[in-house]
């Protein structure tokens, strides 16, 4: 209800990753045990949306409702800029 997507889409609109995709990943509505699956792409999901963002944009909505471990993952991403897709 603050405006954080409309203000997300924006700054991609704006960015030089504008031509690229802007995924909105709800963090709430994944269940925990699928979040990495997700992510990632394991198991029976064939591409994970981190793959499905290159070259764009992965907006995670409600990040902070995620538990601790699934944070420090994707903050190790981050620090890090890259991870390695499950195949």
């Amino acid at each position: 209800g603050t405006g954080k997507t409309t203000l997300a889409k924006t700054i991609h609109n704006e960015s030089a990753r504008s031509d690229g995709p802007f995924i909105i990943v709800d963090c709430e509505t994944i269940p925990e045990a699928l979040f990495e699956q997700k992510l990632l792409g394991m198991g029976h999901e064939k591409i994970g949306l981190l793959s499905l963002a290159h070259k764009g944009t992965l907006f995670l909505k409600g990040i902070d409702k995620l538990a601790p471990h699934l944070q420090a993952m994707i903050s190790r991403i981050l620090q890090e800029k890259k991870y390695m897709p499950y195949m």
